[in-house]
């Protein structure tokens, strides 16, 4: 999914022929779609397991003219801990063009709808989640024991000056570098680095020492546990 640039792009592309058959039987084969189906809007709800449900509005030109379009409503199906590979049509129906919802940032990219009134709450079993694992003292985070206690695949890399780290979210032809607990030393592993992978500034916090490395390990593993469902 990480190589299309939003959920309503993947589905379009990947999983068009899913709809279009779906829309087909649901027909009878009344509808000569061809090809002339749109996702005209996507609107995404999940919960605690998981599992995405996804309600599309759906266009289909029967013809070249715009005032031909028919309008199905789609809802799709599927678990995000097996990356969407088990997507499916639970539901289609007729709908009107005015059933179109506006685009929004959260159902293109599924990010979680944190209010702020949770926000303290999700810091705080965010904390307690990692401090079981990093051997925490006081607010003290340790990068040695994240890697080795958790199997976090957190790497350093030649990145831009202006990039602290990131996530990598696609295969990405870059220099990896591991950090030996043992000698403190970083070790050459790769040329190359899988999506999900975090990545961290190689010349500002291992060459030059500049800046506080542990801000943007914890910035980056709040990243990795929200995401990591994605890779």
């Amino acid at each position: 999914m990480a190589c299309y640039q939003n959920l309503k792009d993947y589905l379009q592309h990947e999983q068009i022929k899913l709809i279009e058959g779906a829309i087909t039987k649901h027909q009878k084969n009344d509808v000569d779609i061809n090809g002339n189906t749109h996702i005209e809007s996507l609107y995404c709800t999940d919960d605690e397991r998981s599992n995405q449900k996804m309600e599309l509005v759906v266009s289909v030109a029967c013809n070249d003219t715009a005032s031909e379009k028919q309008y199905y409503r789609v809802i799709l199906f599927g678990s995000l801990d097996l990356k969407l590979k088990d997507i499916r049509v639970i539901e289609v129906g007729e709908c009107d063009k005015s059933d179109i919802r506006d685009d929004e940032l959260l159902n293109h990219f599924i990010l979680p709808d944190v209010r702020a009134e949770d926000l303290e709450r999700i810091g705080n079993e965010l904390f307690s989640y990692y401090s079981m694992f990093a051997g925490m003292n006081g607010y003290g985070l340790s990068l040695g024991k994240i890697i080795s206690n958790m199997n976090a695949p957190i790497f350093f890399a030649d990145l831009s000056d202006d990039c602290l780290g990131r996530i990598n979210l696609v295969e990405a032809d870059i220099k990896t570098y591991h950090y030996n607990i043992e000698t403190q030393q970083l070790q050459e592993v790769s040329g190359h680095a899988k999506p999900g992978v975090i990545l961290l500034n190689k010349k500002k916090y291992y060459d030059d020492q500049d800046g506080e490395l542990l801000i943007t390990v914890a910035h980056e593993l709040v990243h990795w546990q929200f995401h990591q469902k994605f890779f």
